[in-house]
């Protein structure tokens, strides 16, 4: 393997991690694993001034801007809109959801909202409905 030095690079002063958890402070536990870990002694331990850790759909979603439109769904309306909110849904340790919205029309910036479609619960409205839910 070879490594940044090996290659005559400099060392990254700033990384970022994606990981399939809340992220709700500086101390992470892992929901479906016995990991844990502190983000600002991850950055002392890696050397780096900044370490941003945020959950993977959030990671996912703000990645949404740089993809074709030929790899996107279109859910609703006839035509998609190029600067509107984005959804981003799929499966990973449980249900994984987050959502992009436009900041500033022009400057196409966007803003991740981070969330946990996994952990939510349904409320029954008839016994059809509670069976699905057990």
């Amino acid at each position: 393997m070879n490594t940044l030095k090996q290659q005559n690079l400099p060392a990254p002063r700033a990384c970022a991690l994606g990981i399939a958890n809340p992220i709700t402070g500086d101390r992470v536990r892992m929901t479906n694993h016995h990991w844990t870990f502190s983000i600002s002694e991850m950055a002392r331990n890696l050397g780096v001034s900044k370490l941003n850790v945020i959950n993977d759909f959030t990671a996912l979603a703000l990645a949404i801007p740089s993809i074709s439109p030929a790899q996107l769904v279109q859910v609703g309306g006839q035509h998609a809109l190029d600067f509107a909110p984005k959804a981003i849904i799929g499966a990973g340790t449980g249900l994984g959801v987050s959502g992009l919205f436009p900041v500033k029309a022009g400057r196409d910036q966007w803003v991740a909202i981070a969330g946990e479609g996994g952990h939510a619960s349904l409320a029954a409205h008839n016994e059809t409905e509670y069976r699905v839910i057990e």
